[in-house]
């Protein structure tokens, strides 16, 4: 790898964690020195952080995405597929084919046909992470709205000069904020809440876009006054635009 070449096969798999120690040093060097393709792993980066849950994928997920890459190495390597003990024709030894399983960053990645069949994998899997993120953001929403509804919880009204856009839910270890009736931001904003309390914001937390309709936080258990604001991607040190208010009664 040189300053005139770019790993864009290496970034596509660097956003999956699956690079050998050796290989994602050196995409890590090019990246310090290269903001084409800091930009490029960024967008893959956004693009897998949409698509998947935070959660450890079953083992049946593994053993089927092993199952689809064996198949795939053996294609492209018949005399591995044929046997692991016999000898080629030159006394040399064929292709150990390494499982998924025993090995989660296998360097046989490198191999174009064994990328496809990667991607692929990634791009169906993708399919039902995408319906499973949506539950979950409804699950989130459907949460917020119960622990709201709970008599036993604290609901802070967030208004701006049109009235109720949000709410706070001061809930037993489950904070929430309840986006009512604030507009979906784009890609390069976020929406943050801050605890104005002593009359110094400080800042709770990046709350995202409100396209999911609900954030969890967590509150100092001294908050009372709140404000959300609107920055850019990633958050700010003090507030921007703050577009609601609220306080404890």
């Amino acid at each position: 790898m040189t300053p005139d070449t770019h790993p864009h096969d290496d970034l596509a798999v660097y956003a999956l964690d699956a690079l050998e120690p050796e290989e994602r040093a050196a995409v890590d060097a090019h990246l310090a020195t290269c903001a084409a393709c800091r930009e490029e792993l960024d967008g893959y980066q956004r693009t897998l952080g949409r698509m998947t849950v935070p959660e450890e994928p079953p083992d049946e997920v593994w053993a089927g995405i092993s199952e689809q890459i064996r198949a795939t190495v053996a294609a492209e390597t018949p005399a591995a597929s044929a046997t692991s003990t016999s000898a080629t024709s030159d006394g040399a030894r064929p292709a150990e084919v390494v499982s998924l399983e025993s090995r989660r960053r296998p360097g046989w990645l490198r191999s174009p046909r064994v990328l496809a069949a990667a991607a692929a994998v990634v791009l169906v899997l993708g399919a039902g992470a995408v319906l499973v993120s949506m539950r979950g953001s409804d699950s989130l929403r459907d949460q917020a709205v119960a622990a709201a509804d709970d008599p036993d919880n604290t609901v802070v009204s967030l208004t701006s000069d049109s009235g109720e856009v949000a709410r706070v839910v001061v809930a037993d270890g489950e904070d929430y904020v309840l986006f009512d009736d604030l507009p979906t931001l784009s890609p390069d904003e976020t929406y943050q809440l801050w605890r104005t309390d002593d009359g110094l914001p400080t800042s709770l937390g990046v709350l995202g876009d409100a396209e999911d309709g609900a954030a969890k936080v967590a509150l100092p258990p001294s908050t009372s006054a709140f404000a959300i604001s609107q920055e850019p991607k990633g958050g700010s040190t003090s507030p921007t635009d703050v577009v609601a208010t609220g306080q404890l009664a």
